[in-house]
């Protein structure tokens, strides 16, 4: 329980450790060397007291954020190592009463422009995510997702910027100008962690490198 502060959760990983470390104590004195020993992962290390061991398996610290927006003992300086972006595809002119996507999810109750973004659930994107607020950056403004979102595609609303054309770079996790939208914000918006949503990222998704 070492990603919680709650008391209880505090009691218990302190119980953990003295088992652990325990353990360890029963092995040397029979004998057996258990090597270097490690116990806490990135949330031990924001949360736990220095421990008598060798080494920390830091895992989502590495990417420069969190799992989610619960509170740490520390405040460690960040920096996200990575962003998510796509191309824009199409830009279309919806008319009122018209649909789009899959099932006509997408209604226009205006006259509304959509740009397909070429990014879908094949490449690791939660396919809940068009329909429980996700967002993507054009332009540095935030633009909503709509219908339900493709393998390949998903669709926003760009009816307010209005210069968002065919081949513009859409952020799904990063920056762009003054806005961010940070992976603790998508994994939050799809009840899951930062861990699961980057660990489904696929290697159909092109490595760049900055």
């Amino acid at each position: 329980m070492s990603d919680s502060l709650e008391a209880k959760d505090v009691s218990f990983t302190h119980t953990q450790l003295e088992q652990f470390y325990g353990a360890v104590r029963w092995l040397k004195t029979h004998g057996m060397n258990p090597g270097e020993i490690h116990i806490q992962a990135s949330y031990g290390i924001w949360n736990l007291p220095p421990q008598p061991c060798s080494w920390a398996r830091a895992g989502i610290a590495l990417y420069g954020i969190f799992s989610n927006d619960a509170p740490t003992e520390r405040k460690l300086d960040l920096h996200p190592v990575l962003s998510l972006r796509a191309r824009v595809a199409l830009v279309r002119t919806m008319l009122p009463g018209e649909g789009a996507g899959y099932g006509l999810a997408f209604r226009a109750d205006q006259m509304r422009r959509l740009a397909v973004v070429t990014i879908g659930y094949a490449d690791g994107l939660p396919r809940s995510l068009s329909q429980q607020g996700g967002e993507v950056l054009l332009h540095g403004t935030r633009c909503p997702m709509v219908g339900r979102m493709c393998m390949d595609q998903l669709m926003v609303d760009v009816t307010d910027v209005p210069c968002v054309k065919p081949g513009d770079v859409a952020t799904i996790i990063g920056t762009d100008g003054g806005e961010v939208i940070r992976a603790e914000d998508v994994a939050g918006r799809c009840g899951t962690i930062t861990n699961e949503l980057l660990s489904r990222l696929g290697q159909r998704l092109p490595i760049v490198a900055d």
